[in-house]
């Protein structure tokens, strides 16, 4: 199954997108799945600083070792790709020099990496962590309705053990998990989607 381009758009995933939990063995090209990883990185981020960073595991075994560090969640040995997405300052303020467009000046890209090295380098790493994953959940809502738009189900989980899934994956301490996101093609409707009014949850002022 292969989805170059997005083939749903945005309206229509964000109201038809559910969680689903089974899934067919069809195997995912390795095309779409670089393709979503490259849409789901153009979300925002603060300063432009990308903290978030995704694995996309194919691999059987590795899979279901995961399920394991996921409480036996059984989606993600059942789906043809887990995709960890998480978060690392660290390595995101390594690359201060790519937060800025070519089209800068370079003195002003020099000015604002030291500016952004000073402010978010500076911080308690509690107060970074917190920002960094703050920003990572930013990229799951892009990702979630970025696999609804390809023809894809998904199911995003936030049960997990994430010292384990860590050690599987080699990932550093520091860094902070936002979510496992499973996903191929849907084998099941999944739950009817039932949200509050709009009113009930946001108001014009």
């Amino acid at each position: 199954m292969s989805h170059p381009t997005a083939s749903q758009p945005v309206d229509a995933s964000a109201i038809h997108r559910r969680s689903i939990r089974k899934y067919k063995a069809e195997e995912i090209s390795d095309a779409d799945i670089w393709e979503i990883l490259r849409l789901t990185g153009r979300a925002a981020s603060t300063q432009n600083m990308q903290p978030w960073r995704m694995i996309a595991v194919k691999d059987y075994d590795l899979r279901q070792q995961l399920m394991a560090a996921s409480y036996n969640q059984k989606q993600v040995g059942a789906a043809p790709v887990v995709i960890v997405l998480y978060s690392n300052l660290k390595d995101a303020l390594a690359r201060v020099e790519e937060w800025f467009p070519a089209s800068m000046s370079a003195e002003d890209r020099d000015r604002r990496a030291k500016q952004a090295l000073s402010i978010f380098g500076g911080m308690p790493e509690a107060n970074g962590q917190w920002l960094a994953r703050s920003q990572a959940n930013i990229a799951l809502g892009y990702l979630l309705l970025i696999l609804e738009s390809f023809g894809y189900g998904s199911s995003p989980m936030l049960g997990f053990e994430p010292a384990k899934v860590k050690e599987l994956l080699g990932l550093a301490p520091e860094v902070e998990i936002s979510a496992l996101v499973a996903f191929g093609v849907p084998d099941e409707a999944g739950f009817e989607s039932v949200r509050h009014a709009i009113e009930t949850i946001a108001k014009i002022v």
